[in-house]
């Protein structure tokens, strides 16, 4: 039972991986994620609540979520001399924002989210209330070259929508001649 599951106030180090969420959601707090390969991982299944926790000195990817299950649950966090300091979001079309009427919350935690591909947001027509992605004021989103944010579908009935107010939307590498692609509407 995923709302009984809680790590409040622990340190979890020296694991090839400290937390594997598979097909679990439970609430990770004020906790110490260090010395580790990889920090917390998920499934696509798996939205766990990740609170004003600490990973440091771990070397492999620090946090991994998949866009669909970002909603609200992850703030408050610092990264500090990890050997990547984002947070990886697992994308494209098989990942894409599609709920009806729901909104999906990315709230400012201490890292920016990195992208592995496209962010796609937008419903299957069957109603008139599109997805909502609203991304909080001081967030940074970093995607792949060659890869974009759409919101919305060429098809009239497949909306949806993109609130942003102080959101940064960059390339991952910055290094070059490296673009992402952009926003489509």
């Amino acid at each position: 039972d995923d709302s009984n599951t809680l790590l409040d106030s622990c340190t979890i180090q020296d694991a090839a991986q400290a937390i594997y969420c598979n097909d679990s959601s439970p609430t990770i707090k004020n906790s110490t994620i260090t010395l580790n390969t990889d920090g917390i991982i998920t499934n696509s299944s798996s939205s766990p609540t990740l609170v004003n926790n600490i990973f440091s000195k771990n070397t492999g990817d620090i946090v991994v979520l998949y866009a669909t299950q970002i909603d609200s649950n992850i703030y408050g966090n610092t990264y500090t001399n990890d050997s990547t300091n984002y947070i990886e979001v697992r994308s494209g079309t098989g990942y894409r924002l599609s709920t009806p009427a729901k909104v999906y919350d990315w709230l400012k935690d201490g890292a920016p989210y990195v992208l592995n591909d496209d962010l796609i947001v937008y419903g299957d027509g069957s109603t008139n209330k599109p997805p909502i992605l609203n991304i909080q004021s001081g967030v940074t989103l970093k995607f792949p070259k060659d890869k974009y944010l759409q919101i919305g579908h060429s098809s009239a009935s497949n909306t949806g929508a993109l609130r942003a107010k102080g959101v940064t939307f960059t390339v991952t590498d910055t290094a070059g001649a490296s673009y992402w692609a952009g926003i489509d509407f």
